[in-house]
């Protein structure tokens, strides 16, 4: 009984995702008969979210307060297509991007566009800790801070638009 209170569920569209919080153990099931697709060793992170697109899931993992991975890992069979280190406090799929905020270890925070195919970065915007609220409109997006402060950047390129 104790085990399954450490065990993390995310329940997507073409799997049941299962993190074991003793163990460090991802593993894949078809949410159809239950049976294991994959199982994977995630040593030293602990899993905070996990989303996907038709091709991969996306694994955010946590190693500490600002220490953690970015994973993206093949449907079929788990291995990892590419990864980006630091800790994710955002992350969006638009219009076939991948956005994100990170930190890195020094504990300034980014936002970048990744190539979903590649895990490589399109652009990259350095944001304050305070950032609170993104909107995306079309070609553009909208970052708001709690001191009042307020940026748009274009999309296509990261570059502020006045």
């Amino acid at each position: 009984m104790r085990r399954n209170q450490n065990i993390q569920s995310f329940e997507l569209n073409e799997a049941l995702l299962r993190f074991d919080l003793e163990t460090s153990i991802l593993l894949c099931q078809s949410p159809v008969n239950g049976k294991k697709v994959w199982v994977k060793k995630l040593n030293g992170l602990v899993v905070s979210d996990i989303f996907e697109d038709n091709k991969r899931y996306y694994i955010v993992c946590d190693s500490g307060e600002i220490n953690g991975q970015f994973l993206a890992v093949k449907k079929e069979n788990g291995t990892t297509s590419w990864f980006i280190p630091g800790k994710s406090f955002m992350h969006v799929l638009y219009k076939g991007f991948l956005f994100l905020i990170f930190a890195d270890e020094n504990n300034h925070f980014y936002l970048l566009k990744v190539y979903v195919n590649t895990g490589k970065s399109a652009w990259f915007h350095p944001v304050d800790q305070d950032l609170n609220e993104y909107i995306f409109m079309n070609e553009k997006l909208q970052l708001k801070y709690f001191s009042g402060k307020n940026e748009k950047l274009s999309i296509k390129t990261g570059k502020l638009i006045n």
